[in-house]
């Protein structure tokens, strides 16, 4: 199982907080380039906001690059930039 998390203004676009993927169904290797293009595939209407080029994302809460491998039992999640003053 690969826990998804969407956060901030991506939480409302999408309609949801979280998504669970059963690991066996899901490619592999897969990073999380891999998996936001599955996603798309699966969900067409989240594309705007999926492959936004500021989208950012985390592996088990920590920031990871686009090209980072996912495992079972990982928590991925997806957010807007976060900006601050």
């Amino acid at each position: 199982m690969i826990k998804i998390r969407f956060f901030g203004r991506l939480r409302e676009l999408l309609g949801r907080d979280e998504l669970e993927l059963e690991w066996e169904q899901l490619p592999q290797p897969l990073d999380l380039e891999q998996l936001r293009q599955l996603l798309v595939e699966q969900h067409e209407e989240w594309r705007p906001w999926l492959m936004d080029q500021s989208l950012q994302a985390a592996v088990n809460q920590q920031v990871a690059c686009w090209e980072q491998l996912l495992g079972v039992g990982d928590e991925v999640a997806f957010f807007p930039p976060v900006t601050g003053g």
